[in-house]
C-alpha cells in the first residue's frame, strides 16, 4: 500500500465536518462497505478508467425560472457523461470522478444549465521518505439558502443554485531522525469559488447566501513529532499560519503555536494535552480579532482496531468547549459514528476543512481520511452561509448492513451566532438554527434490481432578521423511493421519485415539490 504521511496540519482544534452524510438516494452498500471493510482490499498496483454517460429524463413541479423567480411545472432531459480514474503506483495513489451535468427544460430555455460535479484526490511520493505532494479538489451545485431535502440540486433551476469549487495543493518536506521523530515543513494553497451566476445575493429569514467570491488561501506550518524512542509518550510541536484574501468577508488570518502530548496508559486508553497560542482575524462589518493562549485536556480509546473515541475540553477559537469524534464498530455489520464540536468558521472555511480532513473511497465517494465514514462536504438542507460564524455542531450516523438491506440513519443539528456579515448580506438574520435525522433503507431483490426509500425530517429557524421580526421556523418533510435494474454488466436504469413539503408561518416560505426521474446509465 503506497505510504503517504497524513497532514498533521489539516483540522486543527475547532469545528469538525459533518459525518451525517446524505446518502438518502445513493447506493448505500457501496458507500458504507469500505467503511466497515467487507471489500476486498486493493490489488495489484495499476490505474482503472471507466467511462459512462448518463441520459435521464424527469418532471419537476415547481421549477424557478426567470427574474422575477415565478415557477411552474416542467419537464426536461439531463445529460451526464462521466469517468471514473483510481488506482496506485509504487510512488502515486488516487481517485477522480467528474460527472458534469447538463440540464434541458421543454418550456424555458433560460433555465437550461451546465453544473459541474467532482471529487478528487492525488498523493506522490516525489522523493522518498522526504518530499511528498498532495492535491485535492471537489466541486457541485448547492442550493445556496438551504432548506431543501433528499432530492438534491436535481429539478433546481440556475436561479436557485450555488456552483462551488474548492481545491488544495499541499507539498510536504519531512526529516526523520531514527527513533527520534519526524521534522516536516509544510505549504498549502487553496482556492475556494462560490458562484451564484447573475443571481442577487439574498438574505432570508433562515440564514443569508454567500456572495459570489474566490478566495485564496496561503497556509504554512513547521513542525516535529517524536518517534518511537520515548515508548509510551509522544509529543509534537507546530507552528502555523494562514491569510485568506478575495473572499466577500475581506481579509483574515489565523496564526497559531500549538505543542501537543500524548501518553499511553495501556493499548487501548490514551491520555491528551495541549498548549497553544492562537491569533486570529476576520473582516467584514464588524471585524474580529481572537488573541490568547489555548489549552485542552482529554483521552482517546481504543475499544477495539476499528473503533476511535476521542473526548477532550479546552480553550480554542476564544471559548471553552467539549470536543468528541468517535467512530465505533461492532463486527462487519454495525457501524457507529458521531461528533460534536463549536467553533468559528465561515462557509468557505468549513468547505476546506471538510475536503482537507476527507478522501475517496475507490468509487469517488467522500469518506473520513481517518475512520472511513462518510462525509459531508455540503448539503442542500443548510446551504452557504455569507457570514462568520460561531457554530454549535452536532452529528451522527449508524449504519446496518446486512446480506440483503443497509439501513442508515443520520442526524445533523447546527447552532450559529452571526459574528460579522459581508457588506452583500447585512440585514439577515443574527443566530440560526438547523436540526434534520434522516432514515434510509435499501433492499436488494436480486442481484440485478434493487430498491430503495427515505425519509428525512427537519427544522429551520432564524433570529434577527431585520425584514421578518422575531424568530421564524420552517419544517421541512422528504420522502424518496427509487428502483435500480442491471440490465447487464455496463448498462443500468433506474427510476426516483422525491416529495419535499415545506411549511412555515413566515409568508412565501411554504412549499410543495415533486420530482420523477428516469435514468439510462451506460459504462465503457
Amino acid at each position: 500500500m503506497l505510504a503517504v504521511p497524513s497532514r498533521a496540519h489539516a483540522q486543527a482544534a475547532g469545528l469538525l465536518p459533518s459525518n451525517a452524510a446524505n446518502v438518502n438516494l445513493g447506493d448505500l452498500r457501496q458507500i458504507f462497505d469500505s467503511a466497515l471493510a467487507t471489500t476486498a482490499p486493493a490489488g495489484e498496483p495499476g490505474f482503472t478508467v471507466t467511462p459512462a454517460i448518463s441520459i435521464s429524463g424527469f418532471f419537476a413541479d415547481p421549477v424557478a425560472t426567470g427574474t422575477n423567480g415565478s415557477s411552474h411545472a416542467d419537464v426536461g432531459t439531463i445529460i451526464s457523461p462521466s469517468v471514473l480514474i483510481d488506482g496506485q503506483s509504487a510512488r502515486l495513489q488516487g481517485t477522480l470522478f467528474y460527472n458534469p451535468q447538463a440540464t434541458f427544460y421543454a418550456q424555458d430555455g433560460s433555465a437550461n444549465s451546465i453544473g459541474q460535479n467532482f471529487n478528487g484526490n492525488l498523493h506522490a511520493i516525489l522523493v522518498p521518505g522526504t518530499l511528498f505532494l498532495d492535491a485535492r479538489g471537489t466541486g457541485s451545485q448547492v442550493l445556496g439558502q438551504g432548506g431543501f431535502g433528499s432530492a438534491g440540486a436535481s429539478g433546481l433551476s440556475p436561479q436557485q443554485l450555488t456552483q462551488t469549487y474548492a481545491f488544495q495543493i499541499s507539498p510536504l518536506l519531512q526529516q526523520r531522525f531514527d527513533g527520534t521523530g519526524i521534522a516536516e515543513l509544510g505549504y498549502t494553497f487553496a482556492d475556494t469559488v462560490f458562484d451564484n451566476g447573475n443571481n442577487v445575493p439574498t438574505t432570508t429569514p433562515f440564514g443569508t447566501v454567500a456572495p459570489n467570491q474566490n478566495e485564496i488561501t496561503n497556509s504554512a506550518h513547521l513542525g516535529f513529532i517524536s518517534g518511537e524512542n520515548f515508548g509510551r509518550v509522544r509529543f509534537s510541536g507546530q507552528l502555523s499560519g494562514s491569510q485568506s484574501t478575495g473572499g466577500s468577508l475581506g481579509v483574515s488570518h489565523s496564526y497559531l503555536a500549538n505543542a501537543d502530548l500524548a501518553y499511553g496508559v495501556s493499548h487501548a486508553i490514551i491520555l491528551l494535552g495541549s498548549l497553544g497560542y492562537e491569533d486570529l482575524h476576520y473582516g467584514g462589518t464588524t471585524p474580529l480579532n481572537i488573541r490568547g493562549m489555548t489549552w485542552s485536556v482529554g483521552t482517546r480509546l481504543l475499544p477495539n482496531p476499528k473503533s476511535t473515541l476521542t473526548l477532550t475540553y479546552g480553550r480554542h477559537d476564544g471559548s471553552d468547549s467539549f470536543t468528541f469524534d468517535g467512530t465505533y464498530q461492532l463486527g462487519s455489520h454495525l457501524l457507529l459514528s458521531g461528533r460534536y464540536s463549536q467553533g468559528i468558521t465561515t462557509a468557505a472555511q468549513d468547505l476546506q476543512s471538510a475536503l482537507a480532513s476527507s478522501k475517496l473511497d475507490p468509487f469517488g465517494n467522500p469518506i473520513d481520511s481517518v475512520t472511513g465514514v462518510p462525509l459531508l462536504l455540503e448539503d442542500n438542507f443548510f446551504g452557504t452561509s455569507g457570514t462568520v460564524n460561531r457554530t454549535e455542531r452536532y452529528s451522527a450516523s449508524v449504519a446496518y448492513l446486512l446480506p440483503r438491506d443497509v439501513i442508515t440513519l443520520a442526524a445533523r443539528t447546527d447552532h450559529s451566532k452571526v459574528l460579522s456579515s459581508s457588506t452583500e448580506t447585512v440585514g439577515g438574520p443574527t443566530s440560526t438554527s438547523g436540526s434534520y435525522v434522516s432514515l434510509a433503507w435499501q433492499h436488494d431483490v436480486s442481484p440485478t434490481v434493487s430498491t430503495n426509500a427515505s425519509y428525512q425530517y427537519g427544522i429551520r429557524s432564524g433570529t434577527g432578521s431585520i425584514d421578518v421580526p422575531g424568530t421564524s421556523t420552517e419544517y421541512i418533510n422528504s420522502v424518496a423511493l427509487g428502483a435500480n435494474w442491471r440490465l447487464s454488466r455496463t448498462l443500468t436504469t433506474s427510476a426516483q421519485y422525491a416529495l419535499d413539503i415545506t411549511s412555515s408561518r413566515t409568508a412565501g416560505y411554504s412549499q410543495t415539490s415533486h420530482y420523477l426521474i428516469i435514468t439510462l446509465n451506460k459504462q465503457f
